[in-house]
């Protein structure tokens, strides 16, 4: 505590030089308070002021304004607010209002946001709409990966196995189960006679007893059968509740997921080609092609990058975003698992659980209201003559360079901030990692000598985040690491024969 007398006796200012070291050096008090100042992504958003009609700088201004006006308890929940206000917010906020100009124009009923992704920018979307598209009704979705693609499979087909055997970190025959709808009873007696006994079901298969398993279940018909049983099931089911929720009534929709794939979407139009109904039109902050050489049958369009088309920022998607865009968009109830009919005839979704009790242990709530503040304040606050009509694509230089300076460069502070923050790898939830976990010293051990291909913790891990909450013994090996593994490729080359 700074007791009211020192004050009266001491120099206060926001900038170094000037307001402290010159003061010091001629023997006056003097205290540093930068609070107020731009901080590093604040600085980048105006030096696009020009191309973007002043809207950056004014973004700029509302993020420093949301900064300052909420107030925190702890370092990390300070850190939590800065990122959610300078960095997830104008991000966020230009996808959503890319995303309402784009259902004007096309005169869409409603806008469906798929959980759980669209949680976040449901929010966000509630409070740009009425300066965007009044008209426009909002709706949340209760899907899933799991919860969509068995009631949309209809045949047995490569994307199929794709996704069954998507690449999670821990993969198990149990996994495999949850993914297939199907119970142990049934799978018993299948699983069984391959080889497979319900005791090594819960071992972690490694990258050649997966291959194994998936070519020995392509060829085994009963299972396959089995399945499509299951999906048509569970198809019946997912009718009724896209009825309660008025998606089927022929009216143009559209569907709001942040990506990567579309594959919620293929899954829904699987569906709606049986139930006779209109195809969506989805919005993702970027997309890549669908997996196993499939199409969508609506129209399928994204702010960022889009590979599809090669429309975007870039031709290609940057990686960096995945993780990160997951993360900001997370949402505060457990994942959807499938839908339970009740007496009454309504469609209930069940989730995994109520609570998405580890994101919301990291400070999840505290990061949305940081976003939602952003957001009012520049309904609220931006000038008379400021028009939410304008591209927000004119903003996608500045965001990109705002975001990589985030990724490729966090601080310690920021770093320590993120250590905690879930990130679910199975469709499932049957486990978590976090964003920004300490790399181990075996890992970048084996990863020096070729043993294995990253030293990440696993593959969605911010990396350099990782790095800085290392221990310095890692912090120190891995450059060596690195220069190792580069030399043993180089070797490797020079060795064989051409």
């Amino acid at each position: 505590m700074i007791c009211l007398s020192y004050l009266l006796r001491c120099y206060i200012g926001n900038n170094w030089q000037s307001d402290v070291a010159k003061p010091s050096s001629l023997g006056i008090n003097s205290i540093y308070f930068n609070d107020a100042n731009p901080n590093r992504y604040e600085l980048i958003l105006p030096k696009y002021a020009d191309t973007t009609n002043g809207i950056t700088s004014l973004w700029a201004g509302i993020s420093r304004y949301t900064r300052l006006t909420r107030k925190t308890k702890t370092p990390k929940e300070s850190i939590v607010r800065d990122i959610a206000a300078s960095v997830a917010a104008p991000i966020l906020t230009a996808y959503t209002i890319w995303i309402l100009q784009q259902a004007k124009v096309k005169q869409l009923a409603r806008i469906y946001f798929l959980a759980r992704d669209g949680e976040m920018l449901l929010k966000i979307a509630k409070e740009l709409a009425p300066k965007i598209y009044p008209e426009v009704e909002l709706r949340y979705l209760y899907v899933s990966r799991q919860a969509l693609r068995m009631p949309g499979l209809t045949k047995i087909n490569k994307a199929f196995w794709e996704w069954m055997f998507d690449d999670t970190t821990f993969f198990t025959i149990d996994s495999l189960l949850a993914r297939m709808c199907l119970d142990r009873q049934s799978a018993k007696p299948i699983f069984e006679s391959l080889g497979y006994p319900e005791a090594f079901w819960h071992k972690d298969l490694m990258a050649k007893e997966r291959t194994s398993l998936r070519t020995k279940l392509e060829q085994h018909q009963p299972l396959q059968t089995l399945v499509l049983q299951v999906a048509e099931q569970k198809r019946e089911v997912l009718k009724a509740y896209l009825q309660q929720e008025k998606m089927l009534d022929g009216q143009a929709f559209g569907l709001v997921d942040v990506g990567w794939r579309g594959s919620l979407q293929l899954s829904i139009e699987n569906a709606f080609e049986i139930f006779g109904t209109r195809m969506p039109v989805g919005f993702y902050f970027a997309l890549d092609k669908p997996t196993g050489g499939l199409k969508h049958k609506g129209e399928a369009l994204a702010f960022f990058f889009n590979l599809n088309n090669s429309v975007g920022l870039r031709n290609d998607i940057d990686y960096r975003y995945v993780p990160a865009m997951e993360v900001f968009c997370a949402g505060c109830e457990g994942t959807t698992l499938e839908y339970t009919l009740q007496v009454d005839g309504s469609v209930v979704p069940l989730l995994k659980h109520k609570n998405n009790e580890p994101a919301l242990g990291w400070g999840l709530k505290s990061f949305q209201q940081s976003v939602v503040a952003f957001v009012r304040l520049l309904v609220e606050r931006s000038p008379a003559d400021f028009s939410f009509d304008t591209s927000p694509k004119l903003l996608r230089e500045a965001l990109d360079e705002m975001f990589l300076a985030f990724n490729n460069s966090p601080t310690q502070q920021e770093a320590e901030a993120f250590m905690d923050c879930p990130f679910f790898d199975d469709p499932n939830e049957l486990y978590h990692f976090y964003w920004a976990m300490p790399l181990r010293l075996g890992d970048v051990i084996k990863y020096a000598i070729a043993k294995q291909d990253g030293f990440n913790v696993h593959r969605n891990a911010w990396s350099e985040a990782s790095l800085q909450v290392s221990s310095p013994l890692v912090k120190k090996l891995v450059p060596l690491a690195i220069i190792q593994r580069k030399l043993l490729k180089r070797l490797k080359k020079l060795l064989l024969p051409k």
